[in-house]
């Protein structure tokens, strides 16, 4: 969980400021009117999540700490409340089209083509690494209609998690992690090769009635492969 504190700028007016378990601070300042997107960072908080709403005004606690906001949801128009740690501003349409042609603009491997260098988050926190910056391209998986963000491990540090550890945890090697990516490579490609004999399979079944008593049933078949 990060770390925050509120500055109360004006009665209209509030700033967040953020601090990760890295150091890394961030500052936000929200305004009444501002369009917000509830996300909390801690995951068991699901209340409201992923909910676009406006703020309407500020609520302070019993101390008179502002903590909260006053929100109307976009989706039903009706009242409610927030945190001011969960919640941050939505981006305007000319930030998201910005950030999506960045996206487009990274280069898409296939699992068999990715460089040795690139590796998902995932593989990198088995050899005990974070990245230190955003992904610099991309994994597609087209048969299961998604992608996987990759890394440099040129731009990586080892994770204060794996630094404190008083007990021995083993972590993968490089070595490891791309033997693990060739088999699965070679999984995959084995799977594709059984896919069209599977299919001739089930339309020859497909095309035979089954007999059940006296009536005869024409059943169709359909593959569904995982």
């Amino acid at each position: 969980m990060r770390r925050y504190v509120i500055y109360v700028l004006t009665e209209d007016k509030v700033k967040v400021e953020y601090q990760g378990h890295d150091g890394a601070r961030r500052k936000i300042t929200f305004h009444v009117e501002d369009t917000v997107v509830v996300q909390s960072d801690n995951p068991n908080k699901l209340r409201h999540r992923g909910r676009q709403a406006v703020i309407k005004s500020f609520i302070g606690n019993d101390f008179g700490n502002v903590v909260k906001a006053k929100v109307q949801f976009t989706d039903n128009k009706r009242p409610g409340r927030v945190d001011l740690e969960d919640i941050v501003l939505k981006a305007s349409p000319e930030q998201e089209s910005k950030v999506e042609q960045v996206n487009l603009s990274k280069t898409r491997y296939l699992p068999e083509t990715a460089p040795d260098s690139l590796f998902t988050k995932v593989e990198l926190s088995r050899m005990g690494l974070v990245p230190l910056h955003d992904e610099v391209a991309y994994v597609r998986y087209p048969e299961q209609r998604r992608e996987y963000k990759l890394f440099s491990i040129d731009e990586t540090r080892e994770s204060k998690r794996q630094k404190s550890s008083l007990l021995f945890k083993s972590v993968d090697s490089t070595e490891d992690v791309l033997t693990r990516r060739a088999n699965a490579i070679k999984v995959r490609d084995e799977q594709f090769k059984l896919l069209p004999a599977r299919n001739s399979i089930v339309e020859t079944m497909s095309q035979a009635p089954i007999k059940f008593g006296l009536a005869h049933f024409q059943f169709t078949w359909h593959l569904v492969w995982p």
